[in-house]
């Protein structure tokens, strides 16, 4: 660099003897946002000797330099704002880095640039007036050099625009939003409509990426719609009063959010807020997340409404959904039959209605169903025998009809379940685990398989009283009678020694 400088002033100061000499006379910070440091000469126009005048020889005087660094020294009132911190390009900006930058033609360089931050867009030398070396409220003018210059004297502005370019983006905050919003609305699988609400979920979060997100991420980048979509989340689900929301809307990378797992290529792959008190609906945007393979949104303490995106029917590397346990409404999408690599289907205890589309039988990944505890309808399909993979399904507590086929049974599956006990059984099933509801239980106390670790500590047998019912049922229907259809008779020998046993025995 010291060559370098050398050169330049031994060019700008040779004697200009002809228009065709190129002479060198000012030096420029390079404005590429990644190549911050590097200098480049810029050429300036050389002015032809007029007739007659005398030959002018270099001086052999030391030539000053101009100095790069502020004439003045900041006052006691400017101060750097310590807790100032952006980013440029891909540097990570605060004072105390700034003031790390030795070169003086660099730092005042950058100190030019204008950053938007706090709500206040202003250059980087008002936020750090002592590392710019800026004074920030000048007691003395600046005077004005009286000798000739070889450049015309700019045209004074009367009055700075308030819009300008700058180097975030290399666009004015205005062309920034209109971009970033035009781009917004180009995912597919968002209603343009949404946004015109001020106070909706999708508004809000566009405001958030425009004006408060300190990453400041440009038009254009490939991150920008997925942190949206991220925010997005946060404000459709009720984030204000989620459990947990570690990192949510900071200028950290939205795949250390809570809940958020990325893969190696920083692309959101798993959503999990499990028992996260989630409230409001599932935005249909998530199903611009592509690379996503689950979805798990069940717990006690999550309450979502509204219907299953149809857009998730998208997500074609999708191997999990589990949002058991909320307010769901309406059918499961057609789009969700789709998915060729789904394994777990987990929407029990909603509200969700409709039939169960004999297309099932084409997601043969499938391993673990429960959609038990809905108002489902219809006949059970025929097709779920195709599903060779199949060790859970759980149907119990709906309003199916028909029977469960051989081929089900035939499959052995670890758990099977429906509504096939008492009187009036709604469903035939000849190799069902459990038959609801069972003869011992009041309609309202059907069995569950979860149950919180305090409530299981605190009863014998480390489990839950429901979770004790179930067990001993299965161990009497596999090891102890001989025909555990007897069960299935409140009135039986076999149930009344078995209701007996779970509720009366007095060495539990």
């Amino acid at each position: 660099m010291r060559k370098f400088a050398a050169y330049i002033i031994f060019i700008c100061n040779k004697p200009v003897l002809s228009a065709r000499i190129p002479v060198l006379c000012d030096i420029s910070h390079s404005e590429d946002e990644n190549d911050y440091g590097k200098l480049q000469m810029v050429p300036c126009t050389p002015k032809l000797r007029p007739s007659g005048a005398p030959s002018v020889s270099p001086s052999r005087a030391p030539v000053k330099s101009p100095s790069l660094s502020p004439t003045h020294s900041p006052t006691a009132t400017c101060h750097d704002r310590n807790y100032f911190k952006t980013s440029v390009g891909r540097n990570h900006i605060t004072c105390d880095w700034i003031k790390s930058v030795a070169r003086s033609a660099v730092k005042v360089q950058f100190c030019d640039v204008s950053v938007a931050y706090d709500g206040r867009y202003q250059k980087l030398k008002d936020w750090c007036p002592e590392s710019c070396e800026y004074d920030c409220a000048p007691t003395v003018a600046p005077t004005k050099s009286k000798s000739p210059t070889m450049h015309p004297t700019p045209k004074a502005q009367t009055s700075a625009p308030s819009d300008s370019p700058s180097s975030l983006c290399r666009v004015t905050p205005t062309e920034r939003s209109n971009s970033i919003s035009d781009q917004i609305k180009s995912i597919d699988v968002l209603n343009p409509s949404d946004l015109l609400d001020n106070s909706s979920p999708q508004s809000l979060a566009l405001q958030w990426i425009i004006e408060d997100d300190l990453r400041h991420l440009c038009p254009g980048d490939r991150k920008l719609n997925q942190r949206y979509i991220a925010a997005l989340l946060y404000y459709s689900m009720g984030g204000a009063a989620w459990t947990k929301s570690t990192h949510f809307l900071t200028e950290v990378d939205e795949c250390e959010w809570y809940g958020l797992s990325c893969t190696d290529n920083g692309d959101i792959h798993y959503i999990d807020y499990d028992d996260n008190k989630l409230t409001g609906t599932i935005p249909s945007e998530i199903g611009h997340l592509t690379m996503l393979t689950g979805i798990s949104l069940d717990g006690k303490t999550n309450e979502l409404e509204g219907t299953i995106p149809e857009s998730i029917g998208r997500l074609v590397h999708l191997r999990v959904i589990d949002i058991d346990e909320n307010n769901l409404i309406g059918s499961i999408p057609d789009s969700i039959y789709g998915l060729k690599n789904l394994k777990v289907l987990d929407l029990n205890d909603n509200n969700l209605s409709g039939s169960l589309s004999e297309s099932i039988g084409n997601m043969t990944t499938l391993v673990f169903v429960q959609l038990q505890g809905n108002d489902f309808t219809g006949s059970v399909p025929l097709d779920l025998g195709k599903l060779e993979n199949l060790e859970t399904l759980m149907i119990e507590n709906n309003n199916f009809n028909g029977a469960i086929v051989q081929e089900v049974c035939d499959n052995n599956l670890s758990v099977l379940t429906a509504d096939c006990g008492g009187d009036e059984p709604k469903v035939d099933c000849d190799c069902c685990i459990y038959c609801y509801p069972l003869p011992w239980m009041y309609p309202s106390e059907l069995p569950s398989t979860t149950g919180t670790p305090s409530e299981a500590a605190s009863f014998p047998c480390q489990m839950t009283p429901t979770e004790r019912s179930v067990s001993i049922l299965n161990k009497t229907k596999t090891s102890i009678v001989t025909n555990f259809n007897d069960l299935d008779i409140a009135s039986s020998p076999q149930s009344r020694a078995l209701g007996w046993i779970i509720e009366e025995d007095p060495q539990y």
